[in-house]
């Protein structure tokens, strides 16, 4: 067993014991760069350990439209939000991503669940994260107000709010249109 995999190993098997009582949401296989990963998407609250929590995501709302973001493959998402700083709080990792990303703050949060990501791939070289496994909380949020203009990541080239209907009839992968669906049952229920 490697250091970097002895060091996670705690964190692991308590992620591994909270996921096996919960149903899956969606579930899939992801190469990103050289890296293939499993991913599954789970809803509930869950308190991870912050070691496995690399990311923190949100699907916004405001009045009857969703936050969608594009990406340069032309595919969309509607969880915007990214990757959390050395030392910085759940809370304020999701208000600063969002406002980042979309250009809004951040009025209302509520924990919509968590993705597991599981690496299917041996650990790269001088690898600073996580392995094999990893946490990215996801939200359910309500924008407060517009601030700044949209500061998309790497990965995408918009951001805009689109009435639901509109959001649910573009093609989103089956885990995003899960997602979607999951976020406006609990926003009924929180109103």
């Amino acid at each position: 067993m490697t250091s970097q995999e002895n060091e996670w190993r705690e964190p692991r098997a308590w992620l591994l014991e909270q996921a096996s009582h919960r149903d899956v949401l969606a579930e899939v296989t992801a190469t990103w760069g050289d890296t293939r990963l499993e991913i599954r998407w789970y809803l509930g609250a869950f308190r991870s350990p912050l070691s496995l929590v690399t990311s923190v995501r949100a699907v916004l709302f405001h009045d009857r439209a969703v936050m969608v973001m594009q990406d340069r493959a032309q595919t969309y998402h509607v969880v915007p939000g990214g990757r959390r700083e050395p030392g910085e709080s759940i809370e304020a990792t999701l208000r600063r991503e969002i406002l980042e990303e979309t250009g809004w703050t951040v009025a209302f949060h509520h924990q919509l669940g968590f993705a597991h990501f599981r690496h299917l791939t041996p650990c790269p070289d001088d690898y600073p994260y996580p392995y094999p496994d990893f946490v990215h909380l996801l939200f359910v949020a309500e924008a407060g107000e517009k601030v700044a203009e949209a500061q998309p990541g790497e990965y995408e080239v918009s951001a805009a709010f689109r009435p639901v209907d509109e959001a649910l009839g573009l093609p989103l992968t089956h885990e995003q249109a899960a997602l979607l669906d999951a976020a406006l049952r609990v926003r009924r229920q929180l109103r």
